[in-house]
């Protein structure tokens, strides 16, 4: 019973499901609320921007980030201050590659502005 009642996500119970869904939806409110106010705001758009290239930063992540990690040995357990350095250095980079390829294409690389 304690199985089917806990909150734990490995492995994911019913209860889990029901908490991460509503988290999600909490935080999804949040951001859109905050766009709609700041809407002009440079810092949106720097999100706008990385957030319409989500697909090419998952593959990057997937391929380079983590192949990399591995290649140094450093993909076994971390501490919490190692991932969090590490998720936003990799943030960063995608933040501002973001920008930069916007600057350039529209929204491929076969239209150019």
């Amino acid at each position: 019973m304690a199985f089917q009642s806990g909150t734990k996500p490995m492995p994911p119970s019913l209860f889990y499901i029901f908490a991460a869904s509503g988290w999600a939806i909490c935080w999804i409110t949040l951001c859109l609320l905050l766009v709609d106010r700041f809407q002009k705001s440079r810092w949106v758009q720097v999100m706008i921007k990385t957030g319409q290239m989500a697909l090419t930063h998952y593959i990057f992540h997937s391929a380079f980030v983590l192949s990399l990690m591995f290649a140094l040995g450093q993909i076994t357990q971390q501490s919490s201050v190692f991932v969090l350095l590490l998720s936003l250095v990799v943030y960063g980079v995608m933040m501002y590659f973001s920008v930069l390829w916007r600057f350039k294409f529209q929204r491929g690389p076969s239209r150019p502005l």
